[in-house]
């Protein structure tokens, strides 16, 4: 099952444009207060893990369609986690529990990972009409604590015949290392719009995703995010290729962020108070 692993790419970007601001225009007041523009840098962590959990609950459903047809209840993905599924035959629902062990699983993408993760799924990943509800158990990745609940709903076919997932997180809260959290939620639709057909070859993937966030930063900012053009992401390109999202902050000004056209570059466009400052993402 492929995976959207490039929609974590807004964590370097986005904490990226709070370091533009901060390095190039730090003697600046906005509104009444200096931002420390934490509540940037932590929408992207959340959004990063929220992500990276999408992509966990996509490839478990998809191992425990083919696993149920064998008709194993508990496997190892490459050394971990322990899979366990019920039923483990052909019916559904099923709840799946991924167990990462109490003890750091480095995966094969880099990311450590330990505790629990709960999946209860209606049906197979690519039934229109399957939702998938996930929940956590000290639940930890890259030595952030993940509590929640994200809900997927594969909300069938558009008008241009693509799988479309609502994405909606509630209630999250995120423990940084340095013991301080946040607050989050999202509502996000993502359209499978390229690689659907190639099975074996995820670098032909594309999504567009749509949407927005809220929440409170560790540092109790209260900010919003909305992608106003949709959010272009292909597995063959590292950068995002094209959208804009809206940024507002409590005291400031709304921070925009403009991707470009669809282009595979590093180059994007931040709009704070009629200026315009280049980003290169990196």
């Amino acid at each position: 099952m492929k995976t959207l692993k490039r929609t974590s790419l807004i964590l370097s970007i986005i904490i990226l444009t709070a370091s533009l601001f901060t390095a190039c225009m730090k003697d600046r007041e906005f509104g009444r207060k200096k931002p420390s523009f934490k509540a940037i840098g932590d929408n992207a962590i959340a959004d990063n893990i929220f992500a990276d959990v999408f992509n966990q609950a996509g490839k478990s459903v998809a191992d425990a369609e083919e696993q149920s047809k064998n008709k194993s209840g508990q496997y190892v993905q490459s050394g971990c986690p322990t899979v366990t599924i019920s039923p483990f035959d052909l019916t559904w629902p099923k709840l799946i529990t991924v167990d990462f062990g109490p003890s750091d699983c480095l995966g094969s993408d880099g990311r450590n990972r330990r505790g629990i993760i709960t999946i209860h799924a209606t049906g197979e990943w690519k039934i229109p009409g399957t939702v998938v509800t996930i929940s956590f158990d000290n639940y930890y990745i890259d030595n952030y604590k993940v509590e929640g609940t994200e809900i997927i709903t594969n909300d069938g076919r558009n008008a241009s015949n693509n799988l479309v997932y609502s994405v909606d997180v509630q209630n999250a809260k995120i423990t940084k290392p340095d013991n301080t959290f946040l607050t989050w939620a999202s509502q996000r639709e993502h359209e499978w719009i390229e690689g659907e057909p190639t099975i074996l070859n995820p670098y032909d993937d594309g999504y567009m995703i749509t949407g927005s966030y809220a929440g409170v930063s560790s540092g109790n900012e209260n900010y919003t995010i909305d992608i106003i053009d949709p959010l272009y992401i292909h597995l063959s390109c590292q950068w995002i290729k094209s959208g804009i999202i809206d940024i507002n902050i409590d005291n400031m000004s709304p921070i925009r962020v403009d991707y470009g056209s669809g282009s595979c570059d590093p180059n994007a466009d931040v709009i704070y108070e009629g200026q315009t400052y280049p980003l290169v993402m990196q």
